[in-house]
């Protein structure tokens, strides 16, 4: 069992960008991209798999959560802790969003400051 609560603090490297992209308001795209490790990767992959066989209206937060089913009950193996923690990783519109549309991530460039 993965143990979210030190995922919160891990201080293993962040190696890789990873960008979310969810809809908002039916074709209103929000992206968000934060540095992660190896780890946080690894702790998101049962997550994302949960979501893959839901392609609409697959993790409804803010406004959407009232509207639509929450996440917790579409996926009933999702916990709490996991639940709260991948969370931290996504877009938030100005209504909360219904439907995360793409999860990728890459490593993170060696970035040299010229200027």
């Amino acid at each position: 069992m993965i143990n979210y609560e030190k995922l919160w603090e891990d201080e293993a490297p962040k190696i890789y960008e990873l960008s979310i992209r969810a809809d908002t308001n039916d074709a209103d795209y929000v992206t968000e991209t934060t540095d992660v490790s190896q780890n946080q990767i690894d702790a998101m992959i049962p997550i994302i798999e949960m979501i893959k066989g839901r392609k609409h209206y697959n993790w409804s937060d803010g406004e959407y959560s009232r509207l639509e089913e929450h996440p917790k009950k579409i996926y009933p193996e999702l916990t709490e802790e996991a639940y709260e923690w991948f969370c931290e990783f996504l877009p938030h519109g100005e209504h909360g969003i219904h439907t995360i549309e793409s999860i990728e991530y890459y490593p993170l460039p060696n970035k040299v400051k010229l200027l």
